[in-house]
């Protein structure tokens, strides 16, 4: 029997970086403009304080990364991507449920650290993370787009839950850290160090969301359902 200290984590993928590369090309060619889509939705939901739009929002941008990109451009690589893309279901429907049960989830904020890494997280994901391209070696057509692959959509959601409160955030966790966990090793298997800062700050977030801290929460308006709770400034 072979002795299974001998293999590496590297020796558990079945691909290589430029495989993995090649992967997001062939995704961001078909699907980069969701990035504008998804990006423009959330913010005009947070701009407009229509928090339960918000949610809809993030719950079809899981589902469709999980769709699209776990599923179909992850699982001919990797035997169990099939799994994650039903993780990423799971965490869409949630998102949806959470926006018609009003009472399990809403803004919360607290003037200091907290706060401050939520909202620069958030903002990061969506217009900085692309990026980290320049750290390796992957091609400006294989960046990472918020709504369009996972490590970035991930990475926003982590920041969001620095910025919520109520139970329904603890839904919103099991996913996020699972993947997180995933893409740290498989990017630190691959070689690509400078990638590994997503998936990182991604459990430092959630990390950080799981110390309870009493906070300011935002004014609500949940007796007018078309007036939902006031988020913070829009990224």
């Amino acid at each position: 029997m072979n002795d299974w200290s001998s293999y590496a984590l590297e020796d558990l993928l079945m691909f290589s970086a430029t495989t993995y590369f090649r992967m997001f090309e062939l995704h961001n060619a078909t699907w980069w403009p969701a990035f504008l889509v998804g990006a423009a939705g959330l913010g005009v939901a947070m701009f407009y304080h229509r928090f339960s739009l918000m949610l809809v929002a993030l719950g079809i941008i899981w589902g469709f990364v999980g769709y699209a990109f776990v599923s179909h451009q992850y699982g001919p690589i990797f035997p169990y991507a099939e799994y994650l893309a039903w993780g990423f279901g799971w965490q869409a429907a949630v998102f949806v449920l959470l926006a018609f049960e009003q009472n399990m989830l809403e803004w919360q904020f607290e003037e200091g650290f907290r706060t401050t890494l939520g909202i620069g997280t958030l903002l990061f994901s969506l217009y900085l993370n692309p990026l980290l391209f320049l750290f390796s070696e992957r091609s400006f057509t294989s960046i990472e787009l918020f709504a369009v692959a996972p490590d970035p959509t991930v990475l926003a959601t982590s920041a969001l839950l620095l910025l919520l409160g109520g139970t329904g955030r603890w839904l919103l966790m099991p996913v996020a850290l699972v993947w997180s966990v995933f893409s740290l090793l498989t990017l630190w298997a691959l070689g690509i160090y400078a990638l590994v800062f997503a998936p990182a700050l991604s459990l430092g977030c959630i990390g950080v969301a799981l110390v309870p801290v009493g906070g300011t929460r935002a004014p609500t308006c949940s007796g007018n359902p078309n007036v939902d709770r006031r988020p913070p400034p829009p990224p």
